[in-house]
């Protein structure tokens, strides 16, 4: 039924928008910049070095 995907809920869902997608629906439309990352990213070794830390730290959004 499905194509090989992951997610921790469903085969296609993360389990925060599978339980509550109105309040998801909500936050991406809120225009809050967010990134959204992947929950694939968070399987194997992900590596965040100390530079990009650092540029996603010092960023000066306008809210």
């Amino acid at each position: 039924m499905y194509k090989e995907t992951i997610g921790n809920t469903t085969p296609v869902a993360e389990f925060n928008v599978y339980v509550d997608a109105e309040a998801y629906s909500i936050m991406v439309k809120s225009g809050i910049p967010i990134t959204i990352i992947g929950f694939d990213v968070c399987l194997g070794e992900a590596e965040l070095y100390k530079q990009r830390l650092s540029s996603l730290l010092v960023r000066d959004y306008d809210y």
